[in-house]
């Protein structure tokens, strides 16, 4: 045989050999992989036998499979009943340092904990947090027939394992392992609103399930006495109501009486309802403000719906971008060396061109100083920064590390505010550790909404949510010269009210205005400077003072801009 087809055999034999040691190899990892658990990134999800749990409620350490968790008040529980040492659970905790912090922990049949331990083998990266789906949609009504017509209200109290007594609006009911407990619109705590069904047989009743709400169903009462809406006749008495901020997806254009898609939510329209279309004929994504009520079915009824802004000025270069603009507080992470460009700002990219206004106040741009950036999006998405300034006010965040944006929704959780969201093109999670502020709506797909969230491996976890009046959608319109811009920064004693609070104050044509984290400062056609002529639109807020939701630098021309006016 020759040399070249005795190297060719060897060869050949080699591939071979590789082939089948690359096959056995993996084979063994297959097989390896179905009894013991791979290390998980920040988290993970295991299926196995309760061997060890908390001795008194829920609260406490686990060891669930091959597991030690521990779980705390924003533990989801479900299936509590199944629940105990010996018996099958499944459980989705996060990384805390070296400690397993439990997210949420479901009991299950024993027959799902098999001997070949399938799924108890797995770990998988959390990205989110997912919450039970029993239908319906994140406002208002339960599609679940057995929870209708029960009473609702806030937590004054409760265990710290869980089990034991609650007092909820004065109202004690005893919760035991085989409650379920539900947390859609957030985790259990004193002053959240929840909807209780219990067994009244007993003395205190006990509670069969007890169930997060939105905080409108408790406001309703907290705020107007029950009144049905501050005394308002369009309220029915004694049944939950609210206002929300939202797109129109779908309507019923020849009558406009029937079943409206508004930002996720389906509302009735009827005869008794008013419509507003002041700002805006009825379109599909057009911004409307909705105030609504539930009935003892559940069922969503429209009393208002008014167009506030159409949507329709985003990509265009006149200083008008409703529902496509916002602004951020973060620390600068990177940007390019002539400033136009991709900037790098709370881990959130932005886009500089030649018209955007750069304003170092509080020092020069340099890595790790803290930006405040007003934007809005361009017809692909992307945000393109109008102003960028260095600053001491980081937004009104509860840390100081921790970047704040404000935008519009675009995309919510289907079943309640716990999952995947998406605010101005940025994707979002939220689990049971976020706080949700409902102040000025319930969250909706449109809404405005100022979030202070969390970086970790290039994951964004909000950690508080709130709602705002959109920019432009406030009940007033003033026009006027800046008499003074109050301060959005420190002083150099680093003492000035901002460091208390996040907020300033306008004097414009003899008003004052309370300008938030949230309100848009908009440069693009005037200059916001004292003296200057601005447009400002505002609220009154409940202590009277009026809140500007968007302030507008304008050139001096009555013609072009009183229609605006009329907004």
């Amino acid at each position: 045989m020759s040399f070249w087809k005795m190297s060719k055999l060897r060869a050949t034999r080699a591939f071979v050999t590789t082939i089948g040691v690359a096959m056995i190899a993996l084979l063994a990892t297959i097989m390896y992989s179905q009894t013991t658990q791979a290390a998980p990134i920040d988290g993970g999800q295991a299926r196995g036998l309760i061997s060890a749990m908390p001795a008194n409620g829920f609260i406490g350490e686990w060891v669930i499979d091959t597991n030690t968790v521990v779980a705390d008040q924003a533990t989801e529980i479900r299936q509590a009943n199944l629940l105990q040492v010996g018996g099958c659970a499944q459980v989705s905790f996060q990384m805390q340092g070296t400690t397993k912090r439990a997210l949420s922990i479901e009991g299950m049949a024993a027959g799902e904990c098999n001997a070949h331990g399938t799924p108890t083998g797995t770990a998988t990266p959390i990205v989110t947090v997912t919450p039970d789906d029993h239908g319906g949609d994140h406002h208002g009504g339960d599609d679940d027939k057995d929870m209708r017509n029960t009473p609702h209200g806030r937590i004054n109290s409760f265990p710290a394992g869980l089990l034991g007594n609650w007092v909820i609006s004065g109202t004690t009911y005893v919760v035991t392992k085989t409650t379920q407990l539900e947390q859609r619109y957030g985790r259990f705590q004193v002053g959240a609103c929840v909807q209780v069904k219990s067994d009244k047989s007993t003395n205190p009743p006990t509670a069969l399930r007890i169930r997060t709400k939105q905080d409108f169903v408790c406001a309703s009462d907290d705020d107007h006495g029950n009144d049905g809406h501050g005394g308002n006749p369009s309220f029915p008495p004694g049944l939950a109501h609210g206002t929300l901020f939202g797109v129109i997806q779908t309507f019923p254009t020849t009558t406009l009486t029937g079943t409206w898609q508004i930002g996720g939510m389906s509302l009735v329209a009827d005869n008794k309802t008013k419509f507003n279309q002041e700002h805006g004929v009825f379109a599909i994504s057009v911004t409307v403000q909705v105030d609504f009520y539930i009935d003892t079915s559940g069922v969503n009824h429209a009393v208002l719906i008014a167009t506030k802004f159409v949507n329709d000025h985003h990509g265009h270069d006149d200083g008008n971008h409703e529902g496509k603009e916002g602004k951020a507080f973060g620390t600068l992470g990177s940007f390019p060396p002539g400033l136009v460009g991709t900037w790098v700002i709370g881990g959130i990219e932005y886009t500089t061109t030649n018209k955007t206004k750069f304003e170092p106040k509080q020092g020069a741009f340099t890595i790790g100083v803290l930006i405040k950036v007003e934007y809005f999006l361009d017809a692909n998405n992307h945000r393109i920064a109008r102003e960028i300034e260095t600053t001491t006010n980081n937004g009104g965040a509860t840390d100081k590390k921790h970047p704040v944006l404000v935008g519009f929704v675009e995309t919510m959780p289907i079943s309640g505010f716990i999952g995947i969201w998406q605010v101005s093109d940025i994707t979002f999670t939220t689990n049971l550790s976020t706080t949700f502020e409902e102040e000025h709506g319930t969250p909706a797909v449109g809404s405005f909404v100022k979030v202070e969230y969390s970086v970790t491996n290039r994951s964004r976890v909000i950690l508080e949510l709130e709602t705002e009046v959109p920019p432009g959608a406030g009940e007033h319109n003033h026009k006027g010269k800046i008499e003074d811009r109050g301060s959005d920064d420190l002083t150099s004693d680093g003492l000035a009210a901002a460091s208390i609070s996040a907020n300033s104050t306008w004097k414009i044509a003899g008003t004052n205005y309370t300008v938030t984290p949230s309100t848009v400062l908009d440069e693009s056609l005037g200059a916001l400077t004292v003296n200057q002529t601005a447009l400002v639109n505002s609220y009154t807020a409940a202590d009277g003072t009026e809140v500007a939701t968007q302030i507008r630098g304008i050139t001096v021309n009555d013609q072009v801009f009183l229609p605006l006016l009329s907004r």
